[in-house]
């Protein structure tokens, strides 16, 4: 365990015309072996001498942290705090700290290899005027992949290909040079049939990160994951379908511009519903 050199503290936040945060951040990052080698403070307020609230990240330390703990008492009996009548505020109540734990970072990262030389947007597939589906949306394909300024070209979508590579472990049934999987499936419906491309049992699995141009960013702002499929018969510069959205943009002015990153785990879907027929297989006869 390290404990942190003494605190000061005043009502206000505010000792000698520096926040309470500017003191803590010293307070951790004078710490042995650089334990806590970065860290960032946001400090709030709570009323006018009345108190304040901040906010720790432990920006240079991944995964699981030890609870933090604020020691009240040096020795016994003797608080760590007294006011200018050396009485004892924590014992009388006149001083209470809450301590809040909300968010731990990820020990292990399963998306780590970024795609490199293409950026991409996730688009809803949805017309702008009244949000309403277009013709290639059905369950597990609401959504596609395209370029930040237009379709994506195609060396950016055998980049793509590439980077996804295999998604079920079965190296045998991958297609074409960039040696990878569709992950569709081929439906039937009603008489004739129609048929349809579907998604898989093993579509891909992706993250996509912001890039750091991107009006707000910041060190904290967050990937989002999506699975994603290949359909040959979507509409032209909408084949790399996605199965999830996060919003609803539709339009390449709304989304924002990221990275992609894969993985070499495994997504697999068991059924379409619960009833014993909705394996997922192909079955392009009625």
């Amino acid at each position: 365990d390290y404990i942190t050199d003494p605190l000061p503290l005043d009502g206000t936040g505010v000792i000698g015309g520096d926040d309470h945060c500017d003191y803590v951040v010293a307070a951790f990052k004078a710490l042995p072996n650089s334990v806590v080698p970065d860290i960032e403070c946001t400090q709030t307020v709570i009323d006018t001498d009345r108190g304040f609230e901040y906010t720790l990240a432990f920006i240079g330390n991944p995964g699981i942290l030890k609870e933090i703990e604020v020691i009240e008492h040096l020795d016994g009996a003797r608080s760590t705090i007294l006011d200018s009548t050396d009485n004892h505020p924590f014992d009388d109540g006149q001083i209470t700290i809450g301590l809040y734990t909300k968010v731990n970072g990820e020990s292990d990262d399963y998306f780590p290899t970024r795609c490199e030389g293409i950026t991409v947007k996730v688009l809803a597939d949805s017309a702008d005027g009244d949000d309403s589906w277009n013709a290639d949306v059905r369950p597990g394909s609401i959504g596609y992949l395209t370029g930040p300024d237009a379709d994506l070209t195609a060396a950016e979508a055998k980049i793509l290909k590439r980077c996804l590579s295999d998604s079920d472990w079965d190296s045998d049934n991958n297609v074409e040079v960039a040696n990878w999987d569709k992950g569709f499936v081929v439906e039937a419906d009603g008489a004739g049939p129609t048929t349809y491309n579907m998604i898989g049992a093993f579509p891909h699995g992706i993250k996509v990160v912001p890039k750091e141009t991107t009006t707000g960013y910041s060190k904290f702002s967050y990937g989002q994951y999506y699975l994603v499929w290949y359909d040959e018969t979507a509409t032209a510069g909408k084949e790399f379908r996605v199965a999830n959205l996060h919003d609803g943009n539709n339009l390449r002015s709304e989304a924002v511009e990221s990275y992609v990153y894969t993985t070499t785990g495994i997504v697999q879907q068991l059924g379409y519903g619960n009833e014993a027929d909705q394996e997922i297989a192909d079955n392009a006869s009625a």
